[in-house]
């Protein structure tokens, strides 16, 4: 353990004076002999005067004062003595001849004398004089000397009062610094270790290296708290074994030491870090357990700077150098970072330990916690900001004396009006601004502190203020203004006003967002409350939203269903919303307190389904080893859905039947029946109709069911309900998911419409939590929605309309054969022949060509194909690798298509028939502007190739996918003349690069 040595100094240097020595060593041991400290002031040289302390040449044994001392001469330099503290009984210094015999008993035993005698403490003192031992030291170590009455002898009495007192103070030293040092660890603690800093920062430079072990937590929640201590152990034991006498270690808290150490420069804090790190890092810990990592900061504060600036101190130094352990720890190894004034500044970072607000003074550190806990709990307490910096200012005036604090804004004309003025009383008002002769000085030094991003001190007509930037974005600084002469800004009150000020700024930071969201909720709330009004009159029984006639024909029925006891049939396609109307039958009858059984019939096996419903005796079949009710027992009084009643086996069907009518049933393996009072509601997407006239379900179980027919219609024949539903959808998510508030677009509602969705409710459900959570921005778009657009026979929209009616399309006034029906409530049928196809392009003057060559791909007359390739390669050549970089021909030359289809067409129906692409797709490219291709737009080669789009369109000739056709045969084109560039090609096309190598291959297959 090495010793505090500023304040043994001067004991020492007393001891010196008095016995005219040079240097001075002090040994500490115990009982056993085992060395506990040693300190002094001596020089290395020092070493060759000492001798082994059994060769002494003379030696003389006193007892003063309770204490006996033996003086040992070892030469003419060097003078050996041994104190020990006694409670002798009967020496006194009038009985001279007991003193005598206890002294000769003493050197009789002097062997033996350490480990018999019960003394506490021992401490060897060795005395050198480089010219010699001075008489009276030669004296005192004479055997022939008479020492029957010392307190005759001046000089002797001093000598040994001096040693006497030189021991009792080293005894307080002990004790202090016994209660003073980190319990877990032996070492200093943080405030001794300042206060040594303090002392000698004065006399030498100082370097200070903080050790933070990175490993730590894991390690106390891996082994346990008690493993951690063992941990701390090694680590302070390691320190201490690569550490220096003069050196000073000490503990900071959890697993952050501190050593301090004499430096004339950084270089020799570096040195004395490595040795640390590369010690710390050099063995496993808790019996080869364990390795860990340590990250290093640097500070070093030379004897000019603190002569220089009386601020300087050791809270300066430890802030340094945690700001440097700091950046250690940044890094992404375990690193040595060394504190640089233009890498760093004093009040940059936050500190992780409090360092700044830590002082030598146990006094001064009780009352900065105290004031540190108190504001803290201010802040997180008060919600409103002026409040709140009325509270945060009172408390700083029960600590600090000033007149004025506050809030001020360092920009514009208007001043903060967060200020405060305290009486002579320490009462507290508000700051009259235009009254205030310090406003514009306070102005200029805010604007001066968020320039610099620092705080700043400026002081005016004996009075004086500290400005803190709050460190937000706002222009706006904490001040406390006082007189001169009794607001005390000391480093450590500066770091704890640095540490408010953030703390304030955070604060006003949330009152400004808190008044910002407040003023947009206002505005949102008047937007909203139409829609809100709307949504929730949309929201009926069971959480129905509608706006449609057709649901609202099928919610007035229901609720009178649901106050009847009849039987009910509802049907619809699946996704339709079946199950919020047997729910709503529930809730709105006179059963809504009894229970709602739902059995689904298709997924329970055949061979169970009549024990699943009607239960079964004990011993019924196998594995019947006990009595079942069944769920029609279990729904007595309430209600039973029978779920998927089209999948119900025709082997069950008679049973069921039977029960329908009768109400009663009997459970299997017994011949008792059981009568129930249920409602029976029967659930389906099938057309049960249709299942009787295919012998798939009985006719008479089927009238026995139908009395009352609920039929769910499928979304796309309440189209007007989109929009209320995805509103409700987009408010369930985002309180379901805890995200913002997501939207759609009047232009995404019509696309929506638009869509045949075929999944109906579920789908669009599905399709908006999908988009709910992938989509950043608030709007969703109707890509976002990922339809699967072109499998979903959206092509057939053209005749959405006429669905369910039959109609037939006109052509040319006549009426065609183009039927679309509706089967089983699936997606619809189109049949178009080829007559039917023909007679329709005939509308748009359209000649049909046939061409049986290659039926693989397509059909295309060969003149305009071989003048349609001269016409796009000379465009192709015409462009130059710069506007090949702007223009996509590809898209270009489709869109071109597109936009002259539909100028003949008229209508995106038959534009999408004449170029053979679905009616969504022709919709969706129609809405996005004609795509401009600038000054190549007037050129006679874009023109060319323009005339031979026309005469498709024209239908000169026939081509089967005309819209494929072109695609392919220009990225044949283009391939062909920048077949080494495909980088450059695929921007030609207007497609990525890895699909213009699938477009490659595909024209390899095919030949072209």
């Amino acid at each position: 353990m090495k010793h505090s040595h500023y304040k043994s100094d001067t004991i020492l240097s007393v001891l010196l004076q008095v016995t005219q020595c040079d240097f001075v060593r002090v040994t500490e041991t115990n009982v056993n002999g085992d060395k506990r400290s040693e300190f002094g002031i001596y020089e290395d040289k020092f070493q060759k005067f000492t001798h082994a302390l059994d060769q002494f040449v003379a030696e003389k044994t006193y007892i003063f004062n309770n204490y006996e001392f033996s003086f040992c001469i070892f030469n003419s330099h060097h003078l050996h003595i041994d104190c020990c503290a006694h409670e002798f009984d009967k020496i006194t210094d009038a009985d001279g001849e007991e003193a005598n015999s206890t002294t000769n008993k003493v050197l009789q035993n002097r062997k033996s004398h350490y480990s018999e005698s019960q003394i506490s403490k021992h401490f060897s003192i060795d005395l050198m004089n480089k010219t010699g031992l001075p008489a009276t030291l030669f004296k005192l170590a004479n055997p022939e000397s008479d020492n029957t009455d010392i307190n005759n002898a001046e000089g002797t009495q001093l000598l040994l009062s001096t040693l006497c007192a030189t021991i009792e103070s080293l005894q307080l030293i002990n004790q202090y610094e016994k209660y003073t040092r980190d319990s877990l660890t032996n070492l200093q603690s943080r405030s001794s270790l300042q206060g040594e800093i303090d002392e000698q920062i004065s006399h030498s430079g100082i370097a200070l290296c903080l050790v933070h072990c990175n490993d730590f937590q894991q390690v106390n929640r891996k082994f346990g708290q008690e493993q951690g201590d063992l941990v701390l152990h090694e680590i302070a034991a390691i320190l201490e074994k690569h550490t220096r006498a003069e050196d000073i270690s000490g503990r900071f808290g959890g697993a952050l030491f501190g050593v301090a150490t004499k430096a004339s420069e950084i270089s020799d804090g570096m040195h004395i870090a490595s040795k640390l790190q590369n010690a710390l890092h050099s063995k496993p810990y808790l019996k080869n357990s364990v390795r860990l990592t340590f990250n290093v900061g640097i500070s070093f504060v030379s004897q000019q700077e603190a002569a220089l600036d009386n601020n300087v101190s050791s809270s300066i130094l430890i802030n340094r150098a945690e700001q440097a352990l700091k950046a250690a720890q940044n890094a992404e190894k375990p690193s040595i970072v060394q504190w640089e004034p233009d890498k760093f500044r004093l009040d940059e970072q936050e500190f992780n330990y409090l360092g700044g607000i830590f002082t030598p003074d146990n006094v001064t550190n009780y009352r900065n916690m105290l004031l540190l806990w108190d504001i803290s709990s201010i802040i997180a307490d008060e919600h409103s900001f002026p409040p709140l910096l009325k509270s945060v200012i009172e408390r700083l005036a029960y600590t600090f004396e000033f007149t004025y604090a506050g809030i001020i804004c360092s920009k514009g004309e208007q001043i903060s009006d967060h200020g405060f003025k305290l009486d002579q009383n320490t009462e507290i008002s508000n700051l009259d601004w235009n009254e205030c002769e310090y406003r514009e000085p306070l102005r200029e030094a805010a604007e001066n502190a968020i320039k610099n991003s620092q705080h700043t001190e400026h002081e005016e007509n004996q009075f004086k203020s500290l400005i803190i930037p709050l460190g937000t974005e706002a222009d706006e600084c904490f001040f406390i203004m006082g007189e001169s002469d009794r607001l005390d800004l000391t480093h450590d009150s500066i770091m704890l006003f640095v540490g408010f000020a953030r703390q304030i700024g955070k604060a006003l930071k949330r009152s400004q967002l808190e008044d910002e969201l407040n003023k947009k909720l206002e505005r949102q709330n008047a937007k909203l409350a139409k829609e809100l009004t709307e949504l929730k009159a949309g929201i009926k029984s069971s959480a129905l939203v509608y706006r449609s006639l057709q649901m609202r024909k099928i919610v007035e029925l229901t609720q009178r269903a649901a106050q009847t006891d009849t039987t009910v049939l509802v049907t619809g396609e699946s996704g339709t919303g079946k199950e919020k109307l047997m729910h709503a039958i529930h809730r709105l009858g006179d059963r809504s307190e009894r229970p709602l059984i739902i059995v689904d019939c298709g997924s329970i096996p055949e061979t169970l389904i009549e024990s699943e419903l009607f239960g079964h005796t004990k011993g019924a079949f196998t594995g019947a080893q006990s009595d079942s009710k069944g769920k029609i027992q279990a729904a007595n009084g309430g209600i039973l859905v029978l779920d998927e009643i089209g999948e119900l086996p025709l082997s069950m069907q008679p049973k069921l039947l039977r029960f329908v009518q009768e109400k009663n049933y009997t459970p299997v393996g017994s011949n008792t029946p059981i009568d129930v009072d249920v409602k029976i509601v029967a659930v389906t997407n099938r057309d049960l109709a249709k299942e009787v006239s295919l012998g798939n379900f009985r006719k008479d179980l089927y009238y026995r069911l139908n009395v009352v027919a609920l039929h769910n219609p499928p979304l796309r024949e309440r189209k007007e309900d989109i929009d209320l539903l995805s509103k409700h959808f987009l408010s369930k998510f985002s309180q379901q998911f805890d995200i913002g508030n997501k939207f759609l677009s009047p232009q995404t509602i019509g696309l929506m419409q638009t869509y045949s969705w075929p999944g109906n409710v579920r789908e669009l459900e599905n399709a908006l939590m999908q988009a709910s959570l992938l989509t950043i921005q608030d709007e969703i778009t109707f890509n976002d929605l990922n339809l699967d657009i072109d499998n979903n026979a959206v092509n057939n929209e053209t005749h959405m309309t006429q669905a369910n009616s039959n109609e037939v399309l006109p052509i040319n006034g006549q009426a065609s054969d183009i039927h679309i029906n509706h089967l089983n409530g699936q997606a619809p049928d189109i049949h178009i022949n080829a007559h039917d196809l023909a007679e329709l392009r005939s509308d748009v003057n359209i000649h049909t060509q046939e061409n049986t060559e290659s039926e693989h791909f397509i059909t295309v007359n060969p003149t305009w194909e071989r003048q349609y390739k001269q016409k796009l390669d000379a465009l192709v050549a015409a462009l130059n690798p710069g506007h090949a970089l702007e223009i996509a021909i590809g898209n270009a030359v489709e869109n071109a298509l597109l936009h002259e289809a539909f100028a003949m067409c008229k209508s995106a129906n038959k534009t999408a028939l004449l170029l053979q692409i679905p009616v969504s797709t022709a919709r969706r490219r129609l809405m996005k502007p004609r795509i401009n291709i600038g000054a190549i737009e007037h050129s006679s080669q874009w023109q060319n190739v323009l005339a031979l789009l026309k005469q498709i369109v024209r239908g000169d000739f026939y081509v089967k996918e005309p819209m494929e056709v072109i695609r392919l045969i220009t990225a044949s084109r283009i391939l062909s003349a920048y077949s080494s560039n495909m980088t450059l090609a695929s921007q030609l096309m207007g497609v990525s690069e890895p699909t213009m190598y699938k477009l490659r291959k595909n024209l390899s297959y095919l030949g072209l």
